[in-house]
């Protein structure tokens, strides 16, 4: 209907079209008139169905699931498999969303893997930029910590990371008591998951994706 209003005809004449689909999906923030894109809010809609189910693994359904498609490892790296059912298809597009706003909370650190895992809050996809070196020490997060006053190494850091990762490794508060590493949703500032935030994240995302196309088409120019 919204396209309709801008796009339609009157009287059998067509509108002029003075702008485009996806500035008009822009956030009012980012110059746009904020209208939804079915497309990302039908994937915000699918993480929700994502969010509850691996939020309950107690669950009748997660176990049914379970068993099917992913007995032996965590919903979050499960796949579509073979020959899967059009709502397990739908469900492994909402965990491939969910993934994208899923990032650690670092307790012990041990859990958590420094180059694969999204551990880190203000570095684009929450992961380190420094490139990763197959050799390379170290692995687990727990091993960046200073155990003795619950801090980061400087000296580990130093020997590992850019400054860009540093400056952003050293913004994590850690507790004074080490607690269980846990991932938490990052959409939203209260780590509320909701559809609203999801959409925001994905129409982010996705204007970042556009932008830095246009960027490498202007430059080939």
């Amino acid at each position: 209907m919204a396209s309709n209003f801008y796009w339609g005809d009157i009287d059998g004449w067509p509108k002029m079209h003075w702008i485009s689909w996806e500035r008009l999906c822009l956030s009012k923030e980012n110059g746009g008139l904020g209208f939804r894109d079915s497309s990302l809010h039908n994937s915000a809609l699918l993480s929700k169905m994502a969010w509850r189910l691996w939020s309950d693994p107690n669950s009748l359904l997660f176990h049914f699931l379970k068993a099917i498609y992913f007995p032996h490892n965590d919903f979050l790296d499960a796949t579509c498999g073979h020959r899967p059912s059009w709502g397990w298809r739908s469900l492994m597009e909402g965990n491939r969303v969910l993934a994208e706003g899923l990032c650690w909370r670092i307790g012990t650190g041990l859990n958590v893997d420094i180059w694969q895992d999204a551990w880190v809050p203000t570095l684009a996809d929450f992961k380190v930029t420094t490139p990763y070196t197959p050799l390379i020490w170290p692995s687990k997060v727990s091993n960046l910590i200073d155990e003795s006053n619950r801090t980061w190494s400087d000296d580990v850091l130093s020997s590992y990371f850019n400054d860009a990762d540093i400056v952003a490794i050293k913004k994590i508060n850690l507790s004074l008591f080490p607690q269980p590493d846990k991932l938490e949703w990052m959409g939203s500032r209260n780590g509320v998951f909701s559809i609203r935030s999801t959409y925001h994240l994905l129409s982010n995302k996705e204007q970042a994706r556009t932008s830095f196309i246009s960027n490498v088409c202007l430059k080939v120019k």
